[in-house]
């Protein structure tokens, strides 16, 4: 997976093509490569076409929010592209054949000056997404850790706290307020017909593996 935490396509990334690099080596010797980002845009870019059209490459695009080009939004990032640019880029990788899944991730409760997605936020991103031609969505709830904005973690610990369980080094929301949390997400995926992955939330909703499958492993799992 490239990459889980940090984006590989930022704008140092048209300077020095280091995630390229890495992709093509990783390809060429046999990998099979899921590549996460906010910028699918780059995948279309002069130079990545043999990176992009391989069989072996296949695409997840996070989408938290439609609030991540606001400045000021708990959503912003100054890393990711304008949002219509993310959509017509991931239209285009889909009309080229590509599997591309959509990441909501993570869905947020609303508690005071820290207001999650809504459910109409929440319907209008997987709408977006069937339209552009997302073959999967995947989606889990926030887990509450020292990686959280502190001022975001000092809002939220005491109701994490009352209405969690600890996971490892993380607290995590119990199973009713989890379910209600991703039930939009779910409805949404119903409505425009498109497969729905809880991911780790898997024991309080239904959903598909969230395992990439392509024609290259006759139906097995390429990812867990």
């Amino acid at each position: 997976m490239v990459s889980s935490s940090t984006d590989p396509f930022q704008p140092i990334e048209r300077h020095y093509a280091d995630s390229r690099f890495a992709l093509e080596a990783l390809l060429e010797n046999g990998f099979l490569v899921l590549v996460m980002t906010r910028n699918p845009q780059m995948l279309l870019e002069e130079g990545y076409a043999h990176v992009t059209g391989h069989p072996r490459l296949q695409i997840d695009v996070s989408i938290p929010s439609l609030r991540e080009n606001e400045l000021g939004s708990i959503w912003y990032s100054p890393v990711a592209a304008p949002l219509n640019e993310t959509y017509a880029a991931i239209a285009e990788l889909a009309r080229q054949g590509k599997y591309v899944r959509v990441k909501i991730e993570p869905v947020v409760p609303s508690l005071g000056e820290v207001q999650g997605q809504t459910p109409q936020e929440l319907d209008e991103i997987v709408r977006k997404s069937k339209e552009a031609g997302v073959q999967a969505i995947l989606s889990k709830t926030m887990r509450l850790n020292t990686s959280v904005p502190p001022w975001m973690y000092r809002r939220l610990i005491t109701f994490f706290t009352e209405n969690g369980t600890a996971e490892r080094t993380t607290l995590a929301l119990s199973e009713p307020l989890r379910k209600a949390l991703l039930a939009p997400v779910l409805d949404a995926c119903a409505r425009y017909q498109i497969p729905f992955c809880p991911c780790v939330d898997s024991d309080t909703i239904s959903g598909v593996s969230c395992r990439v499958q392509t024609s290259l492993t006759k139906g097995k799992p390429l990812y867990g």
